[in-house]
């Protein structure tokens, strides 16, 4: 799964429930569709929060089709707050490229039926720049975003990717 463009991880974090909202919404801007220039009096998400979940992703400064969307659900007990978090790729880019690697995958298919060797090279390639393109991309924002919400929540990150070793624990502050 870590090879996807999709994760989820675990906060733990030993702030109370409001005190992780608070945070998050003094970092939290209404989501604009169109956003021109270069304003650095933004704040570093965008996106709304409903009662115990939140919707939001990065504001960045250049542009990223493959950024992730962050969705998340915070829950309380004694010893503080569990927030799961779910990083995704944008519904639209997400079909858009898998239609486009679909394609390209048909276009391989025929060249090795066609037994041409220059033929299946162009789609090999194509495979693998879009693979990582997407790929690449998506992990080089969710680890930024991942590092910054740790910070915010003071929290300790728990990946769930990796449900053989439940004591995967990142970015301990």
């Amino acid at each position: 799964m870590k090879y996807l463009p999709f994760e989820n991880i675990t906060l733990h974090t030993q702030l109370p429930g409001y005190e992780v909202i608070k945070r998050l919404s003094d970092n939290l801007e209404p989501r604009k569709i169109f956003s021109f220039g270069f304003n650095r009096d933004r704040k570093k998400y965008e996106g709304n929060i409903e009662r115990n979940k939140f919707n939001i992703n990065r504001v960045i400064y250049y542009k990223n089709s493959f950024r992730p969307t962050i969705t998340g659900k915070l829950s309380e007990d004694e010893t503080g707050t569990t927030i799961k978090v779910k990083m995704r790729l944008h519904i639209f880019v997400g079909i858009f490229m898998t239609v486009w690697l679909g394609g390209v995958f048909l276009g391989l298919l025929a060249g090795l039926t066609a037994g041409d060797p220059v033929f299946m090279l162009v789609p090999f390639i194509m495979l693998l720049f879009g693979y990582g393109l997407t790929t690449g991309a998506f992990k080089y924002e969710s680890i930024r975003a991942k590092k910054h919400l740790a910070q915010l929540f003071e929290a300790e990150i728990e990946s769930t990717y990796n449900r053989r070793n439940p004591q995967n624990k990142q970015y301990k502050k």
